[in-house]
């Protein structure tokens, strides 16, 4: 070979060649410990965002059943709303059937008793 008018030997151009060769091989090992790195980092970036995906999915499903208990628990208070109403009614009438009877009964007694 020729470079500038001198000529490499077989020995040379050996040790030239080799020394490359390592170059290229440290160089290989660097990018592939930077990609390596690299791809660490994505997955831990993405990991962490599936994660807080799965918890927020675990957070609007836990939201979910509890609008749902919310609605619920809203649906029976109407529902109890409603029978409270128709309980009062129902219990006044009682009531007023009592008071009817204990007045009957008073007027008994007291028919009863004025003769003695």
């Amino acid at each position: 070979m020729e470079n500038d008018g001198e000529y490499y030997t077989h020995q040379t151009y050996q040790r030239a060649e080799e020394e490359i060769q390592k170059q290229v091989r440290i160089m290989q090992e660097r990018y592939r410990t930077e990609l390596e790195k690299a791809k660490r980092q994505i997955r831990v970036e993405y990991e962490e965002e599936i994660r807080k995906l799965q918890d927020e999915l675990a957070k609007e499903q836990r939201k979910g059943r509890m609008m749902a208990a919310l609605a619920e628990k809203d649906e029976i208070y109407t529902v109890r709303q409603q029978r409270v109403r128709d309980e009062v009614v129902r219990q006044s009438g009682i009531l007023e059937f009592i008071l009817d009877l204990l007045e009957i009964a008073s007027d008994i007694f007291s028919h009863l008793f004025k003769g003695k």
